[in-house]
């Protein structure tokens, strides 16, 4: 060190921070200085399931006793493999939250740390919303493999499993990962089944492609879906549009999900396009626009602040069939997983034995909602989300609604979005929360011509903290959709006569965006 006045000081993991202590080292000698620091307090936990079976899951630490973890900002959150460890945190009072997702109950504990001394916690966790047939998955998420993330991948994988998330897709910004031997190496395959998959990144928008099994030696992990082609001189021939992106994800790496992210980011792909939702897919730039996608991320960590959810109003108008995905996009530990969450029909719902090649059909299929915190069934005539129905014998149809959410969060509200993303029935829900299913009903509505239908439900202003306390209770489905006039076929309403802004935002968007307009004339 150079000769000169210091200041020493000592701080770590669940230890108070040491006095400042000055030291002065002189040219040629050695300099010593002694720093005390107080020893850490320690906290022991143990979670399980009803059963007594050791649960991944999270802990979220709150400061002081009795805090509302529902509303109260979280000073630390934790994630377990097996439900079990220690956890070093400053003496103080704090108040312990374990969780698993939003299909199992939460427990939460008053907690004192003392300096050298362990507290601990126990909590076993019910799973009481019945999801049965049904798996969750974050479809966009991000590690150390990502150029703007840090999080390692032995810490998502262990995140992931304590938050719920059973498939989920790794999207890396144009990597390719199978993060299998993570699970393995952590004894999470019963609970999780991840998903290789990429977001490819060009600056025009990004698309997520998944499931990626062509993971040869002979093509790169990075960059192996090209933005750009090169000619022998390593001179750049073209830039691959996203029709060109996702032929080659399909025929080089076997993927069967396309999906437009974030698509109106400012960098988005339907902003690079030229879609407008007034005026449609004949006004969009044909030289940048391609149909041959299945899935659109309209929800991105929770948010529709850019009118998403009108552009998928208006594809479904038009008669496209584009799944409705919902997803975290987290960069970082302090950004939650699943929040959103897709909730998609499987015939296996057991992480350890379910095939991935089910949850890309049921995603191709529309089989698909999705939530934060409350779960939906919806039929009609025995079809469920994502289906067809025809040949019923009157315009009168029934709609079966059911909505479960656990007794820690609230909901209040359900309503059916139809054609022209109209709202055409709605009902309060005062259910009292510590009854899992808040509404159970066969709701019947007469109807002229044929119709997509989409059930919303949640709650206008509870949140779903421990989990994120910044977003409502929410959850939407895809469609259903009902030939009326039985000629076995589902003909299109076609796009509003008027402005889209007529177009129902959700509940939780509390006012229609300003969405963007091009200088094609109104047809």
């Amino acid at each position: 060190m150079a000769p000169g006045d210091y200041t020493l000081q000592a701080f770590g993991e669940g230890r108070t921070d040491s006095a400042v202590v000055d030291v002065t080292v002189g040219a040629g000698s050695k300099a010593a200085a002694s720093v005390a620091i107080d020893p850490p307090g320690f906290l022991d936990f143990d979670v399980t399931d009803d059963t007594a079976t050791p649960l991944p899951c999270r802990l979220t630490v709150f400061n002081g006793h009795d805090a509302n973890v529902n509303t109260a900002g979280a000073a630390l959150r934790h994630w377990s493999a097996d439900g079990s460890g220690t956890m070093r945190l400053l003496p103080g009072e704090y108040t312990v939250a374990a969780s698993h997702g939003f299909e199992y109950e939460i427990e939460a504990e008053n907690v004192t740390i003392t300096a050298g001394d362990t507290a601990t916690f126990d909590a076993a966790l019910e799973r009481t919303v019945d999801t049965t047939g049904y798996m969750t998955g974050d479809f966009h998420i991000h590690t150390e493999f990502s150029i703007d993330s840090t999080v390692p991948a032995v810490d998502r994988i262990r995140e992931l499993a304590g938050d719920g998330m059973e498939m989920p897709v790794i999207t890396d910004h144009d990597h390719r990962s199978d993060y299998t031997s993570y699970a393995a190496a952590q004894g999470l395959t019963d609970w999780i089944k991840p998903v290789t998959g990429s977001e490819v990144s060009p600056i025009y928008g990004h698309t997520n492609v998944w499931p990626l099994t062509g993971l040869s030696a002979t093509e790169p992990d990075y960059y192996g879906v090209g933005l750009v082609e090169y000619d022998e001189d390593g001179k750049v021939t073209h830039r691959n549009q996203f029709a060109d992106i996702w032929d080659i994800a399909t025929n080089v790496f076997g993927a069967v999900v396309h999906q437009i992210n974030h698509p109106r980011d400012g960098s988005g792909w339907f902003d690079h396009v030229g879609y407008d939702p007034a005026l449609g897919v004949d006004y969009v730039d044909t030289s940048r626009w391609s149909p041959d996608f299945e899935a659109i991320e309209v929800w991105n960590g929770g948010k529709d602040s850019s009118g998403t959810v009108l552009d998928w109003y208006s594809f479904l108008d038009q008669g496209f069939r584009f799944t409705m995905n919902g997803n975290s996009d987290s960069h970082t530990s302090s950004k939650p997983l699943g929040v959103p969450r897709n909730y998609f029909a499987m015939p296996d719902d057991d992480p350890a034995t379910a095939d991935p090649d089910d949850m890309v059909d049921s995603i191709v299929g529309n089989r698909n909602q999705v939530s934060i915190g409350a779960f939906i069934n919806f039929s009609i005539e025995g079809e469920d989300i994502g289906g067809f129905v025809t040949g019923l014998d009157s315009t009168d149809v029934d709609l079966d609604i059911r909505v479960q959410a656990p007794s820690w969060l609230d909901v209040n509200y359900v309503r059916v979005i139809s054609n022209n993303g109209q709202v055409i029935w709605d009902d309060a829900i005062s259910t009292d929360p510590s009854e899992i299913v808040r509404f159970d009903d066969t709701v019947t509505l007469s109807f002229d011509d044929d119709v997509w239908l989409v059930v919303e439900a949640g709650h206008t202003s509870a949140r779903v903290g421990p989990i994120d306390n910044g977003e409502f209770v929410w959850a939407m489905t895809n469609p259903i959709w009902v030939d009326i006039d039985g000629n076995g076929d589902f003909d299109p309403p076609g796009l509003p006569p008027i402005a889209a802004g007529t177009y129902a935002m959700p509940k939780r968007v509390p006012s229609a965006p300003e969405i963007p307009r091009w200088s094609q004339p109104w047809p």
